[in-house]
């Protein structure tokens, strides 16, 4: 009688581990200046620095200072935004707490930033524009210089051969500033023009011969011209930007102080409702830390009366 074979068992495969899933982080969203400001709307300089109450200019500047606007914007454009995304979700409890963080409060900020941040590019590029005109200007005018000076060589030694060491030809040979180039140029012009127009026997006989013709005498004249115009401009004009540091220095000032008062806000209304975030600096964590806040002024000191 035939046996029925057992079936193999198969060993089972050890059970691999499920890892579990990490809960990811969550990512803070990404904002920029000019988003928010289509999102709050614009304001203006005037409202800007009442929002500010009482305020020194020479202390905003200082303050201005201490920080590039880069880093300004960067905590700006961060800090408004997630103000402005709590402010949209806060619970009635928590605006009160919020007091001072109102709709308007933040679009004058987001507005602010934004234009020390503008302001902070044009002065940048506006001052490489200037730069870069000004040194076309001043390569326009060495070539110039240039070119002139050895007009002026030529006509001088015209003129040394048709009239010999005369003062007035050493007169007009002048210097090599700007304006006497112009102006030896016209004399020197001048002086061989009077030698070509002579009717004198012996002046007839030194120029019979030469290729010199009023015409080319005319572009003389146009060189010293332009000389003038190009040769003043290269070394007396001072391209300027169209803002100056001090401005964009006053605007960070006053965008590093409303982004204190926000943050003071969100810190003292977190005290008493930790569901409201806390506004942290990151860009700005020397000057606006809880640690690295600048202390209050004392109050003067009343002398005791004898």
């Amino acid at each position: 009688m035939a046996t029925s074979k057992k079936p193999k068992v198969r060993p089972s495969k050890p059970s691999i581990p499920q890892e579990s899933t990490p809960t990811p982080t969550p990512v803070e969203p990404e904002y920029t200046l000019p988003v928010l400001v289509a999102r709050t709307g614009p304001a203006t300089k005037p409202e800007a620095l009442a929002h500010l109450g009482a305020y020194d200019t020479d202390d905003l500047v200082a303050l201005g200072r201490r920080s590039d606007t880069a880093r300004v914007s960067r905590d700006a454009q961060r800090l408004y935004g997630i103000s402005l995304d709590f402010l949209a979700r806060a619970t009635p409890d928590q605006r009160v707490l919020l007091g001072a963080v109102t709709p308007d409060r933040l679009r004058i900020g987001v507005w602010a930033a934004a234009e020390g941040d503008r302001l902070d590019t044009a002065l940048t590029t506006g001052a490489t524009s200037a730069g870069q005109k000004q040194a076309s200007t001043r390569s326009k005018w060495q070539a110039l210089r240039a070119q002139s000076l050895k007009r002026r060589d030529i006509l001088h030694a015209v003129a040394t051969a048709w009239l010999g060491d005369a003062p007035a030809v050493a007169d007009a040979f002048g210097t090599t500033c700007t304006a006497q180039i112009a102006t030896s140029l016209r004399l020197l012009t001048k002086l061989v023009r009077s030698c070509l127009a002579s009717r004198k026997p012996e002046m007839v006989a030194r120029t019979r011969g030469t290729a010199l013709t009023a015409e080319w005498l005319d572009t003389v004249e146009a060189l010293a011209d332009d000389v003038e115009k190009v040769g003043t401009a290269a070394e007396s004009a001072r391209a300027a930007a169209p803002v100056s540091q001090g401005e964009v220095d006053l605007w960070d000032g006053l965008n590093i102080t409303l982004l204190a008062r926000l943050i003071d806000a969100f810190d003292a209304a977190h005290a008493e409702d930790a569901a409201i975030p806390r506004l942290i600096p990151l860009s700005l964590r020397s000057l606006l830390g809880s640690s690295h806040r600048p202390a209050p002024a004392a109050p003067p000191v009343t002398p005791p009366t004898t």
